[in-house]
């Protein structure tokens, strides 16, 4: 369940469709996505870049970035699947790649002589690791709310017609 909710919240990955008769056309290629989520505990940034391809399968070279008590975590991780669109929703199928952190210098000293720290990026990175005894880790259900030009406005949703999660704009690259 932990793993479920954090990968929505993290490996969010971007919508890429649209209310007004969006085809799959319009939405297949690939993107650079941005979502920041705010929580009680801390906030978690999304840097995503995504590839649709006109197969349905596709492609995110993910980073993470935890901001938790004036620290701050970074992790990459890429992401494989399928995408199916459905008038203006997006479904997306994840099966992710191996975790990497990507601290920066300070941070990764931190963790090796504070034992606060090294238990709290051990808590997230145990969150965003794959779950080698599932066959996905993440279905993210996203609304297209606009795309105009070379960008794309999406809301990412708990589950179809659910409540909202979070916000992400796309950059078509």
């Amino acid at each position: 369940m932990k793993k479920h909710h954090i990968l929505l919240l993290c490996a969010a990955i971007p919508a890429l469709a649209a209310a007004n008769n969006i085809s799959e056309a319009q939405i297949t290629g690939r993107w650079q996505c941005v979502t920041e989520y705010s929580g009680d505990y801390f906030i978690a940034k999304t840097d995503d870049t995504v590839t649709l391809h006109a197969d349905h399968l596709a492609e995110n070279a993910g980073k993470y970035t935890f901001r938790v008590q004036n620290l701050t975590f970074r992790y990459t991780q890429p992401s494989y699947g399928s995408w199916k669109l459905d008038g203006d929703t997006l479904s997306l199928t994840w099966r992710d790649g191996p975790l990497t952190p990507a601290h920066d210098p300070e941070i990764q000293k931190l963790i090796t002589t504070k034992a606060k720290v090294r238990e709290l990026e051990q808590e997230i990175a145990a969150i965003l690791k794959p779950d080698e005894n599932t066959e996905v880790d993440a279905n993210i259900v996203l609304r297209v709310d606009s795309i105009e030009g070379n960008t794309m406005r999406q809301t990412q949703l708990e589950r179809a017609g659910g409540p909202e999660m979070a916000k992400t704009v796309c950059t078509r690259l």
